[in-house]
């Protein structure tokens, strides 16, 4: 032993050994006479277990009779309604078909089938009831995502009123609702608008049927039944659960669903929570499954025992248990064990081999474990107490036994708490070895500690890190201050002494700081302290709470705040002309706009800088860079607390005036500053060039009520003044946007249409007199922008943007692509023509001709050029183009005779095989002796000469007969068939009355 050390000093264990542990021997006897009685505790776990099985499966039963045999239960209701359906189609003379596209027609078939809904929503007992039609809702809708409906709810379905008072409407037309009485839900859609998007459970009780029924040749639409996932109608509207089937036609044609619903607040009355644990505290869980049954997608849940255990979440997990048919719960993605037991029994709503019976639907009775196995507890309690007894009398031994020691250690306890942290600890020794081994390595820790400190402070002053840190408790007179801190805060260091402030004059001191609190946040609190010398000085606290005692850490960041506000202002302004950038200038405009009162009188002005690109191209880019400034610097003059100036783009820049009282405030504003851009110069290659800008102006609120509006006039307003009095400004004239702004707007659709191909053709069959056959089918451009629906605009806009050879490309290319398709499919007849309009100023390239021709070479002998009529014909393209089609063992066709540029000139000139007689000499002219006489003439000249006449745009039989006697040789027109998108045969009726004018004729 080391010298000094006392003998004779006994250990605490010795002192304590023999006593605790004969006190622990007795109880283990007494655990062991307890716990070998055997097999009470799992008895009781086990009936408690049988109980929650046999509640959940009397549920289970219950709810799944109701949902097969009441809810579901929809076949009779399905024959009212297809009757009806039916009953409706027939009167109005329409098809299945015509659903798609006939509002009106959907809105009558809803409106006859209201009644079967009502008697649906009775008789089952159904929170909901509705029909969704796939057919448009709303007449003119393109998008294909609104489609018809009827939804009709009713939230007390046990309590029926004698009428229909206690029915809402949540879609359907106004006209049904007015007719039936029933009021409309302050959510109500006329129609269902459907996006498309897979996985939406507020889709997929109208999609998933329709689609599984499309998808298979059976036609029971019972198979196709689906129980949707809980989902709202609108965000207002609570969740509700649906049975929906498709409506399948006696043709086969699926063309829509119906079904029910089940509100969460009358599905979750049928689910008695209280039936489950001994105080009511039980949870009853309606969800889907998978099969293998681990993770569950909770539809439905009553109890709040759910609420507590899993909030909001949507998905829990489920573990078997070593428990019969009993499995532990969790939120998904959590591990660990759980207190939650629940059985889980599956509801047989699908037969096999249909396409939802992946998805299993089961009911989850759930308890605590603390209240399931409430009565198992309670046993265990009594052991519990018997084995606090047995723990009493080894308690008492151990007191004994610590009394002997105890007396020293707290004296030596009270000696370490008078001691001064700040100064070496030395503490007096108990004769006790281990006690004193332990004050030994205390006095050692703490000497060690105190030069840690030392040396940790002296650390921090000697590194160039601008950190301080301090130790604050509030029972201790001073506080532990590195001397970072004190040229950091710029304290004086005087006021602290060996590395300590007063209590006192630390708190005094972050009092002061506290009043230079710029920002709370994650990172810590952010002080900006008063200037100095050396500039605008930031400083960051950290700070950790420990029991009674707060450690800071005080950094130094003004750098980083310097670099912050470097990149915010590179973020948000223009680097050359020290503008706002347009990001900047939308997000100030959007707050702007969030306060209307603060904007009283304003205007927009968007600026076009005039010759950038002759500068550019002539003098380089720099003197370009130079011109920008020159006129940013003029911008800058409108520059004031009620203004925005940004810089847009290359040459564009907006000014945003507001607050004014009148429209002549800001003009007169604009004047003078116009005034100036006007007298204004910058030396260009040894001479002054003058700065010329356009401008467009509109006004808020008298043009546009939000920014986006105002944004789009006045970019209107400059297109229109760069299109006219270049250099000058112009303000936003509403007359002249509704005629033009689809010439700006249509800029970005027709780049769409032709970047995405976005064209398909309708057909529309040219009949052949003679042989009473189909001679071939004009191709018609249909766009699929909404924006450019006509292909006359389509036109306009593509002269305007000098696009006319990317309409000319996409024709050929999409119409053959087309042709090629309908041929394949068997819809077109060997030796029928392909009739494709051509833009006469404009002709394929030699590589775009090659391309065609190795695309589609077999096909282009079917081809019959048409020359429209909005281009003049007389030019080299023309003539090329019709060299080529020559060339491929075409026909060349004039179209539009008796209009605009194709009049009789082009029979001599071009030779065509056939001449389109126009529609304004066939309208009427079997009443009309003039427009006969021209035909007349037209066709005895065209027939000496070997040219067909084709008679387009023929709407009557009379025009037909009156066509046909006087020898037109092929027929086109609405009497003989309307474009389609898919080739359709011409109807018999149509065939047998020409072919009864031509044998009248003969």
């Amino acid at each position: 032993m080391k010298a000094g050390r006392k003998r004779g000093g006994r250990t605490i264990l010795q002192k304590m050994l023999i006593p605790v542990t004969a006190i622990v021997l007795a109880q283990a006897a007494l655990y062991a006479v307890v716990f070998l009685q055997g097999g009470v505790l799992s008895h009781t776990d086990a009936n408690a277990y049988d109980i929650l099985g046999e509640r959940t499966i009397n549920r289970q039963l219950y709810l799944e009779n109701e949902m097969i045999h009441r809810w579901s239960n929809v076949k009779e209701h399905e024959t009212a309604i297809l009757s009806s359906v039916e009953e409706t189609l027939k009167d109005r003379g329409a098809t299945l078909d015509d659903i798609a596209t006939d509002a009106a027609l959907n809105a009558q078939i809803l409106d006859g089938l209201s009644d079967s809904l009502v008697y649906m929503l009775r008789k089952n007992g159904v929170t909901g009831a509705f029909v969704v039609l796939d057919g448009v809702g709303v007449q003119g809708d393109e998008s294909g995502q609104s489609k018809a409906g009827l939804y009709l709810r009713d939230l007390d379905p046990v309590n029926n009123s004698s009428g229909v008072s206690d029915i809402l409407m949540e879609r359907g037309m106004p006209t049904t609702s007015r007719r039936m009485g029933i009021p409309l839900d302050s959510f109500w859609r006329a129609d269902f608008l459907f996006t498309g998007e897979e996985g939406r459970a507020d889709e997929q009780f109208f999609l998933a049927p329709l689609n599984a029924a499309r998808a298979s040749t059976n036609r029971e639409s019972s198979n196709f039944g689906y129980w949707s996932p809980a989902f709202s109608l609108s965000d207002q509207d609570g969740q509700v659960i649906t049975y929906s089937i498709p409506l399948i036609a006696s043709d086969g044609t699926v063309f829509g669903v119906m079904g029910v619903d089940i509100t969460q607040s009358y599905l979750t009355s049928l689910m008695n929570y209280e039936e489950l644990g001994v105080d009511h505290s039980g949870a009853y869980i309606l969800a889907i499954t998978d099969r293998e049954g681990q993770q569950f997608q909770t539809v439905f849940a009553s109890g709040s025992l759910y609420q507590v255990k899993f909030g909001v979440s949507q998905e829990i997990a489920g573990k078997k248990s070593e428990h019969k048919n009993i499995s532990t719960f969790t939120r998904a993605g959590e591990g660990g064990k759980s207190d939650l037991y629940g059985s889980v029994q599956p509801f047989s709503l699908y037969n096999t081999n249909t396409p939802f019976v992946g998805q299993q639907w089961v009911l989850i009775g759930l308890c605590e474990g603390k209240t399931l196995l409430q009565f198992s507890h309670q046993i265990r309690q009594i052991i519990y107490l018997c084995t606090v007894a047995a723990l009493l009398l080894g308690i008492l031994g151990a007191v004994l036994a610590s009394r002997m020691v105890a007396k020293p250690i707290t004296a030596l306890v009270q000696d370490l708490k008078r001691s001064d942290p700040n100064k070496p600890i030395k503490l007096k020794k108990l004769d006790i070895e281990e006690i004193d081994q332990l004050t030994i390595s205390i006095e050692n820790l703490s000497n060690a500690a105190a030069e840690s400190a030392s040396k940790f402070g002296q650390i921090i002053s000697t590194t160039n890190i601008p950190v301080g840190v301090f130790e604050y408790s509030a029972k201790a007179p001073s506080v532990f201050c590195s001397t970072n801190i004190f040229p950091i805060l710029g304290w004086p260091s005087e006021e602290q002494v060996e590395g300590r402030l007063p209590r006192e004059v630390f708190e005094r001191r972050m009092r002061e700081l506290q009043e230079c609190l710029v920002e709370d946040g994650e990172e810590g609190l952010l002080y900006r302290l008063p200037s100095s010398p050396e500039g605008e000085r930031w400083v960051r606290l950290t700070f950790l709470r420990e029991e009674g005692q707060i450690l800071g850490a005080i950094t130094d960041v003004s750098k980083d705040m310097a670099e912050k506000r470097k990149i915010e202002y590179e973020r948000d302004y223009d680097i050359l002309t020290n503008l706002y950038n347009r990001r900047a200038f939308a997000a100030n405009m959007e707050r702007l706009f969030e306060t209307p009162e603060v904007l009283g009188t304003a205007a927009l002005l968007m600026w076009d800088l005039d010759n950038l690109k002759f500068v550019n191209d002539n003098y380089g880019h720099d003197s370009g860079d130079r011109y920008i400034e020159a006129f940013a610097r003029c911008l800058s003059s409108f520059l004031s607390e009620q203004s925005l100036v940004a810089r847009r783009s290359g040459d564009e820049f907006y000014v945003f005036l507001y607050g004014y009282q009148s429209k002549e405030k800001i003009r007169q504003i604009i004047r003078k500053v116009w005034t100036q851009i006007g007298h204004t110069t910058f030396p260009l290659a040894g001479k002054d060039f003058k700065i010329r800008v356009s401008g467009g102006l509109a006004w808020y609120p008298d043009d546009a009520s939000t920014y986006e509006e105002l944004i789009r006039y006045a970019d209107f307003a400059m297109y229109s003044v760069k299109h006219s009095e270049k250099g000058s400004i112009q303000e936003f004239e509403r007359t002249s946007y509704q005629a033009d702004s689809f010439l700006v707007r249509g800029q970005e659709e027709l780049n769409r249409l032709i970047d995405h191909r976005l064209v398909r053709f309708a057909y529309q069959p040219v009949l052949e007199v003679a042989t009473g056959s189909v001679y071939g089918y004009e191709l018609l451009m249909r766009s699929q922008v909404e924006a450019l629906r006509s292909p006359v605009d389509v036109l306009r806009i593509a002269r305007a943007q000098s696009k006319l050879y990317q309409i000319e490309r996409l024709t050929w290319f999409e119409a053959m692509a087309s042709f090629t398709q309908q041929v394949k499919a068997g819809r077109v007849g060997p030796g029928e023509r392909a009739f494709i309009n051509s833009i006469a100023s404009q002709s394929l390239t030699g590589s775009d001709i090659t391309a065609l021709e190795d695309l589609y070479g077999p096909y282009l002998a079917r081809v019959v050029l048409e020359i429209t009529e909005q281009e003049p014909w007389d030019n080299e393209r023309t003539r090329f183009k019709i060299r080529t089609a020559k060339r491929w063992g075409g026909q060349l066709a004039i179209d539009d005779f008796g209009s605009g540029y194709n009049s009789e000139s082009l029979l001599i000139f071009l030779s065509p095989d056939i001449v389109k007689v126009d529609i304004t000499i066939v309208h009427d002219i079997d009443r009309d002796g003039d427009r006969l006489s021209l035909l007349e003439n037209l066709l005895s000249y065209a027939h000496s000469r070997g040219i067909k006449v084709l008679a387009e745009g023929v709407e009557t039989r009379a025009e037909m007969e009156t066509l046909v006697s006087h020898g037109v040789d092929y027929l086109q027109g609405y009497y003989i068939a309307r474009p389609q998108l898919e080739v359709a045969p011409v109807e018999p009726d149509i065939l047998r009355a020409v072919q009864a004018a031509r044998e009248k004729m003969q």
